[in-house]
């Protein structure tokens, strides 16, 4: 298993914003909280994963959590093959970086119900690894065979029944070389997969303590809001940008493809701006689209011939030698699969490097934008 960055120190606080980096430096990682440089720590075998001398275990997790639980779920994994104790285990949102790249998709992207389906066999290596190397700083110490000895709840175990801690093996541990093989784990042994666990994040949610998109602030920020179209392809074909601007606070208007920002000082001063520029928007490609027009573009397409997925059995045979038919129709009206919380990202851009806030599913895709846009490799 390799390690594609090494033990260097995280930011330590973290929160459920994901950071997206473009540098034209080396690669380095970034957390959206308050900035706190953590301390080197002695064992940390993979960028998902770190041991303190304290014994908690941090777990970085680079997939987005939408409400699926993968702050959850990720960690269990490791956790399993780690043999820790779960009370010990804590939970971090992971910048954007390479080491948390989706190993068949190559890129940091959250969907498709990928997230343990793609790293399963990774994660169970990256706990299994660090078990092994923790299992040999003990033997050594204790100058036994390391097939003598046993792992259970954070704790390596001497054959007589004495053990020590995982933090206590840190700094042993993570002078050893990072096994890139190591004996995973029969299913069967399994004590954290497939039971059920508290989900992580909820506490934090439940009493506001998450930081969203829409919270984090840098000091003295630009805020700015978009003007949309009214209508299905709708641009606009004027607008008063003079009387955006004489609202205090507001420092730019920028008009763009198919809408304008307004820039200020602060979102009130924005929002003011945005209702004074007196757009006149055209009609679009599809300016009568609503759910009714979609309803019946769906209906007329189902009286079409599709396209066969799957063509097994006598289906017509079968249906009509059954006793009795249900034939039912239901529709919902078409919903945008977004974040539940505004559209919004913070950016700073910097010479040398752009730093983006942003709670987004694809984190590599956003490091390739914002390249293009600024010009960072």
């Amino acid at each position: 298993m390799k390690t594609y960055i090494t033990r260097r120190s995280f930011l330590k606080q973290s929160s459920l914003v994901i950071a997206v980096t473009a540098f034209s430096s080396p690669l380095r990682l970034f957390n959206v909280s308050p900035v706190k440089a953590a301390l080197e720590l002695p064992f940390k075998p993979h960028a998902f994963l770190e041991i303190a001398t304290d014994d908690t275990i941090t777990v970085w997790v680079g997939q987005t959590n939408l409400g699926q639980g993968t702050h959850t779920g990720i960690p269990m994994i490791i956790a399993d093959e780690l043999d820790a104790d779960w009370k010990l285990i804590r939970v971090k949102s992971a910048p954007a970086g390479e080491p948390f790249k989706d190993p068949l998709w190559h890129a940091q992207f959250t969907g498709g119900s990928t997230s343990i389906r793609h790293r399963w066999d990774l994660l169970r290596t990256v706990g299994a690894a660090a078990r092994q190397m923790l299992k040999q700083a003990a033997a050594q110490d204790w100058g036994i065979p390391v097939e003598t000895c046993n792992t259970k709840n954070s704790r390596v175990i001497h054959p007589d029944g004495m053990a020590i801690s995982y933090g206590k093996l840190t700094a042993a541990a993570g002078k050893l070389e990072i096994p890139e093989k190591p004996a995973l784990k029969n299913l069967k042994d399994y004590t954290i997969i497939g039971t059920q666990r508290d989900r992580v994040d909820i506490p934090d949610k439940v009493m506001g303590r998450t930081v969203y998109g829409m919270d984090f602030t840098l000091p003295d920020m630009c805020i700015a809001v978009v003007a949309r179209g009214p209508g299905y392809g709708a641009i606009p074909e004027s607008h008063d940008g003079n009387a955006a601007m004489a609202v205090k606070g507001v420092v730019a208007v920028i008009p763009l493809e198919n809408r304008i920002a307004v820039c200020a000082k602060n979102s009130y001063a924005a929002i003011q701006g945005r209702d004074a520029l007196n757009i006149r928007w055209s009609k679009g490609s599809l300016p009568d689209m609503d759910d009714a027009y979609l309803h019946r573009v769906y209906s007329e397409h189902l009286e079409k011939q599709g396209a066969a997925a799957k063509n097994e059995g006598d289906v017509k045979t079968a249906l009509g030698k059954a006793a009795i038919t249900l034939e039912q129709s239901y529709k919902i009206n078409y919903i945008s699969h977004a974040q539940v919380e505004p559209i919004n990202c913070t950016a700073s851009v910097e010479k040398e490097q752009c730093r983006i806030w942003a709670p987004t599913q694809g984190a590599t895709t956003f490091q390739m934008v914002a390249a293009k846009l600024t010009g960072l490799p």
